[in-house]
């Protein structure tokens, strides 16, 4: 495999230099080998194993559909040693009993373990759309385990309350703030999908979300 230094994006096949943004919750990351690295954002989808046990869907036997998020750390890892900018999307963010221990726990073992994505955008569970459920039904997977209560009609669709919400902001960006302190680089915790009163009462960014351009060159 060519050195990280040599994996350059071609002026032939992009001449603007235009940026991919991975998403996914696949532990794939060996295909990424070889690539180039400049242009190209990996997102990994996570959460702490306990609110993915709930919120991503599971076969009769119990074994949950997506990988576990240890072996999507260790993809998110590999990424980030071949030279990708990796960030994370941690949605929906379901805020079950000790959500804030949970989460706080889920970001400070990733710091110590070496983890630096560049940014952290985070949503709050929202209205499941009605063609989930359908291929939930198909698949014969079982319903999902949490069932949301006091939801709001905010927007397109149904939320927690914005006062739940810009609660659970503050207090997850202060937990990455926490866990990556002396790390070098803090992620950047940003929000994506909410309406600017939220952003500005939770002191988020909705420009730094996943969706904006690089944070490193």
């Amino acid at each position: 495999m060519p050195a990280v230094d040599t994996l350059v994006c071609s002026p032939e096949t992009n001449p603007h230099g235009c940026q991919l943004i991975l998403l996914t919750k696949s532990a794939n990351a060996r295909y990424l080998e070889g690539l180039p690295a400049t242009n190209v954002l990996v997102t990994f989808s996570l959460n702490p194993e306990a609110v993915a046990d709930l919120w991503e869907g599971k076969f009769d036997d119990g074994v949950r559909v997506t990988p576990t998020m240890e072996r999507r750390l260790e993809a998110a890892l590999h990424a980030q040693e071949l030279g990708f900018e990796v960030r994370w999307r941690v949605d929906p963010i379901i805020p079950v009993e000790g959500w804030e221990e949970l989460y706080a726990a889920f970001f400070a073992t990733a710091a110590r373990e070496g983890h630096r994505p560049t940014r952290i955008t985070f949503g709050t569970y929202r209205e499941t759309q009605p063609s989930l459920l359908t291929f939930a039904k198909g698949w014969g997977l079982p319903a999902m385990e949490w069932t949301p209560d006091q939801l709001e009609k905010d927007g397109m669709h149904y939320h927690l309350s914005p006062e739940r919400r810009v609660a659970i902001y503050r207090a997850l960006s202060g937990a990455v703030r926490k866990a990556w302190d002396g790390c070098g680089t803090v992620p950047i915790a940003a929000l994506c999908k909410e309406p600017r009163s939220v952003r500005e009462l939770a002191g988020m960014n909705h420009d730094q979300c996943n969706c904006g351009p690089c944070c490193i060159i």
